[in-house]
């Protein structure tokens, strides 16, 4: 799991998301090798151009095209690329999961923080990447809504701990016909002697009325294998108030908290155990758990937990959690508690990342190195959750979901 890093922290934590290089990873049962079955999509690469103010009407007509779902990854230079899965992006949510390292997609626009040397937020289309100058030291989360159309879109970050006294706010903004405007909608001042921490934007419901954000240790370090939240809080953009749904305890499980289900009932993450997912219920009901298949015994860790379009299953990876000796696994639940089932296994110095579900039956992942390099990076696939059709989309790492044509 990730967290909280700064972008300092976080530029170390992504180093480790390297590109697997030439030996492909195994899917099928263990130990038993499935190539990739496609050659990788022939990736757009993004051009630099000015800032842009708000977001470009599309043009209306007779019978729209069908859309598919499109990656946007980062490569090591810093480069964007746009690649087409080949997915239909009808139905798919386009900001899965809680904090890969913020962004999402608005149609055929993605909204995204792209680390370089500091985090920058971008706004990305077939046209090129452009800055949004007005997203100022951002921490690691970009959340985006994408509404009925370009002029419902909105974006919510928060600020980086700064400042005397040390101070994090969340913002939100939304367009206008001369750019953004920008609001503050929550400050937070951390007390002098307590643990630092930074608020970080997470979610938007789906109606777009109520912001999820957390709370977020500032300064661990370490062997961090997956992202997470370490809380889970919801602004009420009606009145402006703030509840806590799960509270921040720095003296408990951090970055734990994977993902929230479509209709935030539930969330699933690996705060009670590091090997088992669990699945709280956010009404108080009883928890339940997702174990590991029982064919992988040699793991230490699970994370990167992503629930099924339907909120019935739950995808995730497990690793040994050895820098010396690492290797990683995917596999999918049947329901929201027992044992799970075996997807797919990664060669010994590689593991992997669940991204997002494409359909009822597609898994998007992503493979990292540890023996990589400052050229290396990681790559993309998509594969069934039957562990077939494993195929390259691309390399690079993976920023956010958007739609094309």
């Amino acid at each position: 799991m990730k967290r909280v890093f700064s972008p300092l922290i976080l530029m170390v934590v992504l180093a480790l998301a390297c590109n697997f290089g030439a030996v492909p990873p195994t899917a099928s049962a263990i130990p038993d090798t499935l190539p990739p079955t496609a050659e990788p999509a022939t990736p757009t690469t993004v051009p630099t151009t000015e800032a842009t103010t708000a977001p470009t009407e599309p043009a209306a007509t007779d019978t729209p095209a069908a859309q598919t779902l499109r990656v946007v990854v980062r490569l090591p230079d810093g480069t964007l690329q746009i690649v087409d899965t080949g997915f239909p992006a009808g139905g798919v949510q386009l900001d899965q999961g809680l904090l890969p390292l913020g962004g999402g997609g608005a149609g055929d626009t993605a909204y995204v923080l792209n680390s370089t040397d500091t985090l920058t937020a971008q706004r990305v289309d077939a046209a090129g990447a452009a800055p949004l100058p007005f997203v100022e030291n951002p921490s690691y989360g970009l959340a985006v809504w994408q509404g009925a159309g370009p002029a419902d879109l909105r974006l919510a970050w928060a600020t980086s701990l700064g400042g005397d006294p040390a101070t994090t706010r969340l913002f939100i903004a939304s367009p206008n016909p001369g750019g953004f405007d920008v609001t503050a909608v929550v400050t937070e001042s951390v007390a002098q002697g307590g643990p630092p921490y930074q608020l970080v934007a997470e979610r938007w419901s789906d109606d777009g009325q109520s912001l999820y954000f957390s709370r977020e240790p500032v300064g661990i370090g370490g062997y961090i294998l997956f992202s997470g939240a370490s809380s889970l809080l919801r602004y009420n953009l009606a009145d402006g108030s703030v509840t806590e749904v799960i509270p921040f305890n720095p003296s408990a499980s951090m970055i734990c908290l994977q993902d929230v289900s479509a209709d935030f009932s539930l969330a699933a993450g690996n705060c009670a155990d590091p090997k088992i997912i669990t699945v709280h219920d956010l009404g108080g009901g009883p928890d339940r758990n997702i174990t590991a298949p029982g064919t992988v015994t040699d793991f230490g860790i699970v994370g990167s937990a992503r629930f099924s379009p339907d909120g019935q299953r739950v995808a995730f990876a497990l690793a040994k959690g050895d820098p010396s000796f690492e290797q990683g696994y995917v596999a999918i639940s049947d329901s929201l508690e027992g044992a799970s089932n075996f997807v797919a296994t990664t060669d010994p110095g590689s593991y992997y990342t669940v991204l997002a579900w494409l359909n009822d039956s597609t898994l998007l992942i992503q493979l990292n190195s540890l023996q990589c390099n400052p050229t290396c990076d990681s790559s993309v696939w998509t594969i069934g959750i039957g562990g077939d059709n494993l195929t390259k989309v691309t390399d690079g790492t993976f920023l956010a979901l958007m739609a094309g044509q």
